[in-house]
């Protein structure tokens, strides 16, 4: 209902806010949003327990590598997802793919959690 309309008003806005930050950071880097966590041969993986994939918030990509990273809230639980992140990433999804050019590129670990209010 309502409730989760607001909240994913309130997600976009996290990230639109983020990403505009980065930016100013990261002025040369390219920053791309919702990238599948893939493997060497470019699939995305899926964790082995959940069977689900994993697409990160955003990602920078800069020097040949890319940092990863969840726009959350301060409050929003994160552990689960932590988890599924580690499990596919121990699983071969260490990369993501740059939609502009197509290749893949290898990630710094996993994504940092950033909390905005």
């Amino acid at each position: 209902g309502l409730a989760r309309i607001k909240n994913a008003v309130d997600g976009e806005r996290r990230h639109q806010t983020f990403n505009r930050k980065m930016k100013e950071q990261h002025p040369n880097a390219i920053i791309q949003c919702e990238c599948y966590l893939r493997d060497a041969s470019g699939r995305s993986v899926q964790d082995p327990i959940t069977e689900e994939r994993r697409r990160v918030d955003t990602a920078i990509i800069e020097n040949g590598r890319a940092q990863t990273y969840e726009i959350t809230s301060p409050n929003a639980l994160k552990q689960s997802q932590i988890d599924k992140e580690n499990r596919i990433i121990d699983a071969g999804g260490i990369y993501i793919k740059d939609r502009k050019t197509q290749n893949l590129i290898p990630i710094n670990g996993p994504s940092i959690i950033y909390r905005l209010p």
